[in-house]
């Protein structure tokens, strides 16, 4: 109970500000590929650059985040119309520990849930906020999409073309 208050209030917060201070699109230098990276994944595996290639989506993630748990479901409505899309959840600021208890009170729509614990892929792919997407394709950054709040057309596009790929 005390979870599901937490996080109506941090929905409203952030919804509030959002109405506020409305965020305004930035152009952001993507890098054209992926870095080299080896990171632990929530269930005590790892996950590299090679793992990602050629195809998949990184999803810059904080349970803690407004915006993240705002579009949570559109992610696990994107895994259903997806499912042979790699996706794979980049915990931003957040531990594994400390997100372990919200995918387990989650559907969780993502193939891996990883630690950045150095911010390696965040600085190295040139994220800013969280959510923050990425869509690799043919191992390069296809596109880069921020918060789905004028719904997520942009990145079904990108992941139909993946799925094609992927089969």
């Amino acid at each position: 109970m005390r979870f599901l208050l937490q996080t109506i209030f941090i929905v409203i917060t952030c919804y509030i500000g959002f109405l506020l201070f409305a965020v305004k699109d930035e152009q952001v230098d993507v890098p054209r590929s992926i870095p080299m990276f080896r990171v632990p994944t929530m269930n005590g595996g790892h996950i590299s650059d090679q793992d990602v290639l050629p195809n998949s989506v990184l999803y810059f993630f904080r349970s803690s985040c407004g915006y993240c748990l705002l579009e949570y479901p559109k992610w696990i409505q994107l895994r259903k119309k997806y499912p042979n899309v790699r996706m794979i959840a980049i915990l931003h600021k957040e531990s594994l520990h400390e997100a372990r208890q919200f995918f387990m009170d989650h559907e969780n729509p993502f193939d891996a849930v990883v630690a950045d614990p150095h911010n390696q892929l965040w600085n190295a792919l040139g994220a800013k906020y969280t959510p923050e997407t990425f869509v690799i394709k043919d191992g390069k950054v296809d596109a880069h999409l921020g918060y789905m709040r004028n719904g997520s057309a942009i990145l079904e596009q990108s992941l139909s073309a993946l799925s094609l790929a992927s089969r």
